[in-house]
């Protein structure tokens, strides 16, 4: 696999002119008056809205860590239309910190990655920043689709999720929050320490990396998360 920015549309992207549907250019002029990777971001999202309609009508909210702390360990998340603001389903992405951001992702989440690259048949060769984030906008839109089709209800999702997450080496622990807990609250890297002993005899684990790495193998695991990953792959395979 070659780089996105080597040779996929979106090196040069023909941009789309406005539609009909006011919430559509709303996401997609949100997303490009922030700048790269917003415009990327766009152009993926015109495509996802292609493949599942569905997707024209959610909110799509550009930020960064500073507005959203939780961004500075992910690219960002979905919000359920039971939770959210506006009423609607929403994705928040990191737009804000730019490709340094996603270079920092590659180092901290590369074991996401790369597994996110085999869902394709890609190989991580040329596995980059940019390729990464818009893996990671497309698997937000996913989120989006599966509770819309699978979990309207807000309370059928949480439960949902509870119960998968409950499966996990740290259970209820995603792997971008279980990283913040290790390397900043005293508590967690005490309760490490004392776990390393049972982590190594149950897991092989000995380190923080190796228990994120764990942790990210089976959350992407669960169903929900297997689901936003199969729609990534699906809809950003002929980009790249």
């Amino acid at each position: 696999m070659s780089n996105v920015s080597e040779r996929s549309p979106l090196a040069k992207p023909e941009l789309k002119q406005p539609t009909d549907n006011s919430q559509l250019d709303s996401n997609i002029s949100a997303l490009r008056e922030r700048g790269e990777p917003g415009v990327l971001f766009s152009i993926l999202y015109e495509g996802a809205v292609e493949s599942e309609p569905v997707l024209a009508d959610i909110v799509v909210r550009p930020s960064g860590a500073d507005e959203n702390p939780l961004l500075g360990q992910t690219g960002g998340f979905a919000v359920h239309s039971g939770k959210s603001e506006s009423g609607k389903f929403e994705i928040v992405v990191n737009v804000d910190d730019g490709s340094t951001h996603y270079e920092g992702l590659l180092w901290s989440r590369r074991a996401s990655a790369v597994a996110s690259m085999a869902k394709m048949g890609f190989d991580d060769t040329n596995l980059d920043a940019k390729w990464l984030s818009g893996f990671i906008f497309l698997h937000e839109l996913g989120h989006i689709v599966d509770y819309a089709k699978n979990y309207p209800n807000l309370t059928q999702k949480n439960k949902q999720r509870e119960a998968e997450m409950a499966t996990l080496p740290v259970p209820g622990m995603s792997p971008p929050a279980l990283r913040v807990k290790l390397e900043s609250d005293p508590k967690w890297n005490d309760w490490f320490v004392r776990a390393i002993p049972v982590l190594k005899h149950k897991y092989g684990v000995e380190t923080v990396d190796e228990l994120i790495a764990l942790q990210d193998s089976a959350y992407r695991s669960t169903s929900m998360e297997d689901f936003a990953d199969q729609f990534a792959a699906r809809v950003f395979k002929p980009y790249s």
